[in-house]
């Protein structure tokens, strides 16, 4: 699996299409998506096997040294497969933090935020060592 930082506006595009597909909504960008990857205020991953999208995740500073997966989705049929595709874009970004506070020109990025969509992503957050906050059902991870 290879894993690419969006930076050209064909790759955001495919980007936002699986993110429709995955969610089962009318194929379209974002406009808000749109400006965030514009102005570069939010960092746009993709996982890709055999040079195919498979899956992405969205990620964003958010206050005091934070940041926040925004979306994390992989292809319906690349779900529940031994490449634990969700599992090895997580583990990208935390490998890759000084990378990713050198995309926005932050010193540092002490914790990851994020909130799960069901049950199965809360299991994945779980076993990636993110723990509940008791706010709203969000889960964080230090990573210092």
């Amino acid at each position: 699996m290879e894993f690419r930082v969006a930076s050209k506006y064909s790759e955001f595009a495919d980007m936002e299409l699986l993110r429709c597909d995955v969610f089962g909504l009318e194929k379209s960008i974002s406009p808000y998506y749109e400006d965030r990857f514009e102005n570069h205020k939010t960092f746009f991953l993709g996982a890709y096997e055999n040079n195919q999208l498979v899956g992405a995740l969205y990620f964003s500073p958010f206050l005091y040294n934070t940041g926040i997966v925004d979306m994390l989705f992989v292809r319906k049929d690349h779900q529940d497969t031994d490449l634990h595709i969700g599992s090895a874009l997580l583990a990208y970004i935390e490998i890759h933090n000084e990378d990713i506070c050198d995309y926005f020109n932050y010193l540092s990025i002490d914790k990851y935020l994020i909130s799960p969509a069901s049950e199965k992503s809360e299991r994945l957050y779980k076993h990636r060592g993110y723990r509940k906050t008791g706010l709203d059902g969000t889960f964080y991870k230090r990573m210092n």
